[in-house]
């Protein structure tokens, strides 16, 4: 009866552990709502610049244009459609643009734009760069253009021309 009772208890216990195993399994790799943090992050966000990229993390790179209201931002975060999960990867550079949002004057986030289609949030709760869906990167890639990404006397971005 007692070897019974220890079978058991065995059994119970390596039922518990697999099943923490498993759950924590799940915890880890299942794809949380990485835009959704992009969006508590941004809650407060009015004004958003884009800007060249920078050469080093302490230059913040030439402001090409500014979008003023919440409604921008918005739309900005409205065009923003991810893939699984941002990789922990990606190159050492630093994109094609860098997208800074802000409330009033304070950053909030600065998110550099690789062409097609990839994202990385400097500074912010991603590890990595993420994956764009094709449509998401479009969309961002003709706001960009729209809203003054197509280049200054100093500054053409190497994707843009390529564009044309």
């Amino acid at each position: 009866m007692k070897s019974r009772s220890v079978i058991i208890v065995v059994v119970i216990l390596v039922v518990i552990v697999v099943a923490l195993i498993a759950v924590s399994a799940i915890l880890l790799f299942y794809p949380r709502d990485h835009k959704k943090q992009l969006e508590g992050a941004l809650r407060d966000a009015d004004r958003i610049e884009l800007q060249t990229t920078a050469m080093t993390a302490d230059y913040p790179g030439m402001m090409l244009a500014e979008i003023r209201g919440r409604k921008e931002v918005e739309r900005f975060l409205g065009m923003v459609e991810l893939k699984g999960r941002p990789d922990g990867g990606g190159c050492d550079c630093d994109g094609d643009c860098i997208i800074a949002i802000y409330d009033g004057d304070r950053r909030l986030c600065r998110v550099h734009y690789f062409y097609p289609a990839r994202l990385r949030w400097v500074e912010g709760k991603w590890s990595g760069d993420a994956d764009l869906t094709k449509e998401s990167g479009s969309r961002i890639f003709e706001w960009l253009i729209n809203n003054g990404l197509e280049g200054s006397d100093d500054y053409e971005p190497a994707w843009y021309r390529e564009k044309q």
